[in-house]
């Protein structure tokens, strides 16, 4: 942009009037100023003087930075300009091979613009001009820069959303693909978010699956959110978030089992049935129907209501019936039982005969003691036989069957035998076996029927009458058996539950809360109960006596409701917690999904501090709203979440919940910034890892509370002098002695007293430490070989841990005069190396949670 040339030269005139070129034009242009006018021809003389008209010089190359897949920074110098100021410069830009350059908006006297809007893969020329009064200058030479690759793009945008059936099978595809578009190369896709683990996707296409093991149901949930992240080796990652939405489907209640059937009077039948699976509404009521065997047609018995037992009344006598059930509910009405069959009851027998002098048995009163047992559970099948003819029988045999129906005869399956003793007139013999329950469930129908004898008036009436069986689901037992099996399981272990716990150290001993000792016993009362009696010491706690009863869901968690002879008693829930005196334990739980890589670092630094810890800690009670239950020795929740982008923070971890007496961990947090970590190598991770997990044991993060950090850094004022913040633990000072430090003349150890809340007062001092595994910054290109020297591991033994000294790598103190933290992270961006920080967490507030810190007798 050119400004009127008059305009400019009267501006400058101060300046011909300092340098005196030519008197007269001085004096000329003196009086011309003094009346503030400027004479037409000293105008145009000067507009001819080639000193006066100098344009600027040409700019050197420019220098290219930032570049994306859209735009470029690009920047250049000042070039000289004699006589008149530059006003502007010009921007031109062109892909290599356009014909002609394009202009970039440019205005003013600011040595650098940002080009927009640019393609993807593209290399781009670049070149700029000055300008002041006279003129432009030349073009500077072209610098070339090429785009890089586009992020991916989903095509649906920043959301979209998905529609599925509930009780969708698992593996079934949800709507079309979550797809996202990159120029080249393939797209590796992958679920986040709140809801991640209720999908599956594929990583290929971005389908979203339904995942094995989750019931997809509309009345208990009707939507999920989940982030789709498609991620690219060169562009990077793009996400969108995705509501899935469970459509709601009729369900109609499932089909029963068959029912069970028995005569009812002289002319009816009782019909009783389980309700089946409904997985929909509320069942609202049953339809019943009986038929004659071998009619084409049912009839309705008219049940109503929701009753699982119906009567049918009015029925032909000695007929055999067939029934079914169904259910019903407001989305339906569910599928017919299969049939069961019973048969109402014959009339009276007809008048005795005559005497014939013969033997007649019969068997009479066949039962079973436990008609309702579990599948392969013991029965026990009774029944009498008895003489009813007017001679004496000789001995026979009892057989008893098993049948599909109410009518026994000896087609049926034979399960057992008896001998049955000669009887005389009248006698009767009462027989009885042990049998084993079938394992399907199900309504099966025993009976009985003696062998004929020689001389018998009649063999029609040698065979019992049915009596049902109801067999149901076999349920695996999983409660102990008998004390020996309940001791087994729970003495040196711990059974704990939100408000209380109790140690067995011995069978028959226990100890409260760790306060109120006593002595118990064990009674197993089913497959999955038990009942613990508590006897205390001290009469007068709780009343004297406690009485829990357990119900096992496996046998390390169920639900228990305990009474005491005092005013106490509730519900809880409660788990087995196992200890492990011997060695000291770190047990991971992962709050987020994690790749392999990551997996495998966390379980490398769990390792290698296991070898440095020498000793288990005691073990502690922890209670709080989202987690109660036995600590032994520290459990570490691990998450994989976005923390600041790239760079920056790449990790951050604390205790949560700490021992209040000796002050030792309890749970502790790590985060690991999940653009960080799918970005370093697995060295790198390995390093990472053993540093935030220092941080979780107390390294920096209970040095406070322990009264072991001196001069502790508050970063209030930048301009005052830092303090000389350090760690006062005697072993620590010892190693930093052996290390080379023992000339150091400053606090020991020294403590980082720079860098914010994220470094200072949690980390060894970078100025003095250099490279190792405890400084508050993170070199991504050097990292794998970060030491853990002795000073670190000696730090543990000061936080009241049993070390193992031989653990520590070798370390010497490099010079003390090594890179401030601040001036390393200058260094470039994360791809050139440069430190990366880490944020200590500060434990919880006591009242949050409940701790009690346990101790051997």
């Amino acid at each position: 942009m050119n400004r009127p040339l008059t305009a400019s030269i009267a501006a400058g005139l101060a300046f011909l009037l300092a340098v005196d070129v030519h008197s007269g034009v001085a004096r000329a242009a003196e009086a011309a100023a003094a009346s503030s006018e400027l004479d037409d021809s000293l105008v145009r003389w000067l507009t001819r003087v080639r000193w006066w008209r100098q344009m600027p010089e040409r700019p050197a190359l420019p220098a290219l930075s930032e570049i994306l897949h859209d735009r470029v920074t690009v920047s250049w110098t000042a070039p000289e300009s004699a006589v008149f100021e530059i006003v502007d410069y010009d921007v031109q830009y062109r892909a290599v091979g356009a014909e002609g350059f394009v202009a970039w908006t440019h205005d003013g006297t600011v040595t650098e613009a940002t080009i927009a809007g640019l393609e993807e893969v593209t290399e781009y020329e670049i070149r700029v001009r000055a300008e002041n009064a006279v003129g432009e200058s030349d073009w500077s030479a072209t610098a070339s820069a090429t785009t890089l690759l586009a992020p991916p793009l989903f095509i649906e945008g920043d959301s979209a959303g998905r529609e599925m059936q509930e009780n969708t099978a698992a593996g079934e595809a949800i709507g079309e693909p979550v797809s996202a578009l990159v120029r080249e190369g393939d797209l590796h896709y992958s679920l986040e978010g709140e809801d991640a683990d209720t999908f599956a996707i594929d990583a290929s296409n971005g389908q979203l699956r339904t995942r094995q093991g989750v019931e997809y149901d509309h009345e208990t949930r009707s939507s999920y959110a989940v982030e789709v992240e498609a991620s690219h080796a060169l562009a990077g990652t793009g996400r969108i978030a995705v509501l899935v939405t469970v459509l709601d489907v009729d369900e109609p209640p499932g089909k029963p089992f068959a029912p069970a059937v028995s005569a009812h009077g002289s002319t009816g039948l009782r019909v009783d049935w389980d309700a089946p699976v409904n997985t929909g509404p509320a069942i609202s009521g049953y339809d019943v129907e009986y038929r004659t065997q071998g009619a084409e047609d049912y009839r309705d018995a008219r049940h109503a209501g929701t009753e699982t037992q119906a009567t049918i009344t009015g029925l032909a006598r000695d007929t055999l019936y067939e029934v079914r059930v169904r259910a019903e509910n407001a989305e339906g009405i569910g599928m017919w039982s299969d049939t069961s069959q019973a048969r109402t009851p014959a009339p009276p027998p007809p008048p005795p005969p005559p005497p014939s002098r013969a033997p007649d048995l019969v068997v009479q009163s066949a039962s079973i003691a436990n008609p309702i047992v579990d599948g392969g559970g013991s029965v026990t099948l009774s029944a009498t036989v008895r003489n009813r003819g007017d001679v004496a029988a000789e001995a026979t045999v009892l057989r008893y069957y098993r049948s599909s129906n109410a009518i026994i005869s000896t087609t049926d399956t034979h399960v057992g035998s008896d001998s049955v003793a000669s009887l005389g007139v009248g006698d009767a013999s009462n027989e009885s076996v042990g049998l084993t329950a079938p394992s399907n469930a199900g309504t099966y129908y025993y009976g009985a029927c003696v062998d004929s004898v020689a001389g018998e008036s009649s063999t029609d009436n040698n065979c019992s009458d049915a009596v049902e069986l109801t067999v149901r689901s076999q349920v695996p037992a999983v409660a102990p058996a008998d004390q020996r099996a309940f001791d087994a399981l729970f003495v040196g272990n711990y059974l704990s539950t939100p408000n209380y716990f109790i140690a067995f150290p011995s069978g028959g001993r226990f100890r409260e809360s760790a306060a109120y000792p006593g002595g118990y016993t064990y009674q197993n009362t089913g497959p999955n109960t038990g009942t613990v009696t508590q006897t205390y010491d001290d009469t007068n706690q709780f009343g004297g006596s406690c009485t829990i009863e357990l119900t096992f869901g496996s046998v390390d968690a169920g639900t228990l409701s305990y009474t005491c002879a005092g005013p106490y008693g509730g519900t809880e829930e409660w788990r087995r917690d196992t200890v492990d005196s011997g060695s000291f334990n770190i047990e991971i739980v992962w709050s987020t999904s994690r790749s392999s890589a990551v997996a495998s670092a966390v379980q490398a630094a769990v390792s290698r501090w296991q070898s440095v810890i020498a000793a288990n800690i005691p073990p502690a009670y922890v209670s709080s709203s989202s987690f109660f239950g036995i600590i032994d020795d520290i459990r570490i929740v691990v998450r994989i979440e976005s923390i600041d982008g790239p760079g920056g923070t790449l990790g951050s971890a604390g205790p949560r919940v700490v021992r209040l007496t000796s002050g030792r961990p309890a749970i502790s947090a790590i985060r690991l910034d999940r653009d960080d970590v799918s970005r370093i190598s697995g060295a790198a991770l390995r390093d990472l890892a053993l540093h935030e997990m220092a941080h979780a044991f107390g390294f920096g993060t209970n040095w406070s509370r322990l009264g072991l950090l001196s001069n502790a850094s508050a970063n209030a004022d930048p301009n005052a002098p830092l303090p000389d913040t350090h760690f006062t633990g005697a072993n620590a000072i010892r190693a930093f002695d052996a290390a080379g430090g023992a000339g150091y003349t400053g606090a020991k150890v020294p403590v980082e007293n720079t860098g914010g809340s994220g470094q200072a007062n949690g980390h060894w001092r970078q100025s003095v430490f250099g490279d190792e595994l405890m400084i508050g910054t993170f070199n991504v290109s050097t990292s794998g070989q970060a030491p853990m020297s002795a000073v670190t591991v000696q730090s543990m033994a000061d936080l009241g841990y049993a070390i193992n000294a031989g653990a520590a790598d070798g370390y010497s103190l490099p010079s003390f005069s090594a890179p401030t933290v601040s001036a390393l992270a200058r260094a470039g961006t994360l791809d050139d190396g440069v430190p990366r920080q880490c944020i200590v967490m500060e434990p919880l507030s006591p009242g949050a949670v409940t701790v009690i810190e346990l101790k051997s007798d």
